[in-house]
């Protein structure tokens, strides 16, 4: 399979997308030629204010359209985009830009007034005014010349994407653009998406999940609707949106799932457009499944399962409502991509039925951590670097279908998101009232 690259979307885009919607929200739609256009200016207005190639530079905003055209625009300038959650301490947000060596913090007005009292460099910070107005890009791309494309390789980095970490700090996972297009790819053909595909947006940008939404979609010159954290909060809102929009695929945490279930009056709802549900990120109560595949009888439902620094690894395509008798569901097969290896402690490979490390290697396994050589290196097994030791345990069959058996450590999943127990420990021993 070609390796495509982030950006190329954009750059290959034939004539007839230029009208077709590329990012939908509650407050505004864009086209793909809308969106060409804005984000090569955004890239000329970054590149006129110091950034180059190569450049880290941190999006911490809300989910909008235009949180998504500064993404895109920091790929287009070929520079490296880190993703942080814009409701972060202040402490945390100047712990992953510093450790990023970010060039540009773009945020909201009140948070870059915070980070300027914390004492982080004035000049590296960009205020985005507007956030919840449609031409909330204009003041940036006024008077700019779109900025010729920056040529990038597949092995450039395309994104940094923080997760906890055992020692109190976040680690940076080093994505490049073959790491996250070829998953996106896979997507693409595994499931079939088009350019008449509707998908929603619903992870946040800091989370492994969104480069599906976003990249898998552009890939096709399908549509995104972006969900804000207002609408995500309320079950009902998200299937009238879900009816409104015409929705075909989404892709969630099963928490996520289980409160439309729930409160999300599926009764009063025409989801007939709907064609797949993905979820991803936690274990999903089989009761809990049971009850929504039941109410939702016409729709592919998968199981993706992959950490951050792989991406989705292995994927089981639900043949129907799971028995009253099936305890779990199988974390599915390898995708076509990589190779999946179950290992003892010394690294040899155990036969079928037996539990060990469920350990990936291939073309989407990150570059490493940022200034992490040493972490790196014990993620990996021995001679193969691009493997990674996911710490989670498994069990395959003689078909290669694989079974979730839990962690090798104390990390847990808190919504879908990673959590290291140390982390935890270790901030609250800093705190100064904290003797033990």
């Amino acid at each position: 399979m070609t390796t495509p690259l982030l950006h190329e979307f954009l750059t290959a885009m034939p004539d007839e997308w230029s009208e077709r919607i590329a990012l939908d929200s509650g407050l505004g739609a864009l086209t793909y030629g809308q969106l060409k256009h804005e984000t090569q200016c955004l890239a000329a207005w970054l590149h006129r204010e110091g950034c180059r190639p190569g450049d880290r530079i941190v999006v911490s905003l809300p989910k909008r359209i235009v949180t998504v055209e500064w993404i895109l625009s920091v790929l287009w300038l070929g520079a490296t985009y880190v993703p942080v959650d814009y409701t972060a301490p202040i402490e945390r947000i100047v712990k992953i830009a510093s450790n990023a060596d970010a060039v540009k913090v773009i945020t909201l007005p009140d948070i870059a007034s915070k980070l300027d009292e914390s004492g982080f460099d004035a000049a590296k910070l960009v205020a985005v005014e507007g956030i919840e107005e449609p031409d909330a890009a204009a003041p940036f791309i006024a008077g700019q010349a779109p900025l010729p494309v920056q040529p990038v390789g597949k092995d450039d980095l395309a994104a940094f994407l923080y997760t906890s970490g055992s020692t109190g700090d976040p680690k940076g996972v080093m994505l490049s653009h073959e790491n996250i297009a070829v998953f996106s790819q896979w997507v693409v053909n595994t499931y079939g998406l088009t350019q008449d595909d509707r998908l929603t947006s619903h992870a946040p940008f800091h989370f492994d999940l969104s480069t599906m939404d976003l990249y898998s979609a552009f890939m096709v010159g399908a549509s995104v609707y972006i969900l804000d954290e207002v609408e995500k909060r309320f079950p009902s809102t998200l299937t009238k949106i879900i009816q409104k929009k015409q929705i075909t695929s989404w892709y969630s945490v099963p928490s996520a799932l289980m409160l439309i279930e729930e409160k999300g009056a599926l009764h009063k709802r025409d989801l007939s457009s709907l064609k797949r549900i993905f979820f991803a990120g936690e274990v999903y109560p089989m009761a809990e499944l049971r009850k929504l595949m039941t109410r939702l009888p016409d729709i592919t439902f998968a199981n993706l399962y992959g950490p951050t620094e792989t991406n989705v690894c292995t994927y089981y395509t639900l043949p129907g409502v799971p028995s009253e008798d099936e305890k779990a569901i199988p974390i599915g097969r390898v995708c076509e991509h990589y190779q999946l290896s179950i290992l003892d402690d010394d690294d040899n490979p155990l036969p079928a039925g037996e539990m060990g490390e469920i350990v990936i290697t291939g073309p989407g396994v990150m570059k490493g951590y940022w200034k992490a050589e040493e972490k790196t290196a014990l993620s990996r097994v021995k001679g193969q670097p691009d493997s990674y030791r996911t710490g989670d345990f498994g069990i395959a069959d003689a078909d290669g279908l694989v079974m979730y058996q839990g962690r090798k450590d104390s990390q847990v999943k808190v919504q879908g998101y990673r959590v290291e127990l140390n982390e935890i420990e270790n901030t609250a021993n800093a705190h100064p009232a904290v003797k033990e």
